[in-house]
């Protein structure tokens, strides 16, 4: 079944292309990850190392949604190659 699906205690939602809706996040900064922070794709640990974060807003009826997905530099590159 395609849709949504969970892992741990994160809603993480499918595409057919397996793209996890990345095609909608904007402004990709390379970033030091002063916090502790997990790679979207890959749950790498990133913390004191280099990443690239971006975010995702959703708007509606009520408050917007900022969602930020943090990638490790090597899948970030490996994504874009693959769009």
């Amino acid at each position: 079944m395609m849709g949504t699906s969970y892992v741990g205690n994160k809603l993480r939602g499918l595409s057919i292309n397996g793209d996890f809706g990345l095609q909608h996040v904007q402004n990709w900064r390379l970033l030091r990850t002063w916090l502790p922070r997990k790679c979207f794709l890959s749950d790498k640990q990133l913390w004191l190392r280099k990443a690239y974060v971006g975010y995702h807003i959703i708007t509606g009826p009520g408050e917007p949604v900022i969602n930020y997905y943090w990638l490790s530099p090597e899948e970030f590159v490996v994504w874009q190659l693959k769009q």
